[in-house]
């Protein structure tokens, strides 16, 4: 694996904040991209999962919600594009070192693919999914929308299976006490490391955590 090469200050734009930020960006995004993929492929220990969750975010998260004309006349596909991008863009971020990113839009993704889910259910209507997806009403709460729509179908069917609630509450609120900053241990200098920090500049640094 290619060792980190020092960044020549000598070639840090004077007096351009901007072209310093373009600079310092162009000259350590390389490295830990590099330090990214070669650890995914060769030592990453849930590398099978992660490309099974890659393969599923692709091809068939669109797929996933009845395709009947009822369904689609409350929301298109709106939900499950916007989890489509917010997945694909936590893969990138992380990739690219920004690991603070990544874990945000985990938490959009997911929120989505739960919310999308119960706008379609028996739970709402056509009216409330409408107001939704125009942007004309608020996203409900993650909590009651969870509770709620493991009460029909499937949902109340794989909660008595599985107690998936938990497990997925669990998992969004440790997800949330990140992009919500629970204090020093969720702050950016703990989630994200940075090499230094030129010119009010962070330079990304590969974290294997």
């Amino acid at each position: 694996m290619r060792r980190s090469q020092p960044i020549d200050l000598t070639k840090v734009p004077r007096g351009d904040p901007w072209g310093s930020r373009e600079y310092l960006l162009a000259e350590s995004l390389p490295f830990v991209m590099e330090q990214s993929k070669e650890y995914i492929l060769n030592r990453y220990t849930l590398r099978e999962q992660l490309e099974t969750s890659r393969q599923f975010m692709v091809h068939d998260l669109t797929s996933a919600p009845p395709g009947d004309f009822e369904t689609l006349a409350r929301m298109g596909f709106f939900p499950w594009t916007e989890a489509q991008d917010e997945l694909s863009g936590a893969l990138s971020h992380a990739f690219l070192g920004f690991h603070r990113a990544s874990y945000d839009h985990q938490r959009r993704g997911l929120e989505l693919i739960l919310v999308g889910s119960f706008f379609i259910s028996e739970k709402t209507t056509k009216e409330d999914a409408r107001k939704w997806v125009s942007s004309d009403d608020g996203t409900p709460y993650f909590t009651r929308t969870v509770k709620r729509l493991s009460e029909v179908g499937l949902y109340a069917e794989l909660e008595a299976e599985t107690g998936w609630i938990n497990e997925i509450k669990e998992f969004y609120w440790r997800l949330s006490d990140i992009s919500h900053v629970r204090g020093e241990q969720y702050g950016l200098r703990s989630i994200q490391p940075w090499n230094s920090s030129i010119n009010g500049v962070p330079v990304p640094k590969y974290s294997m955590e």
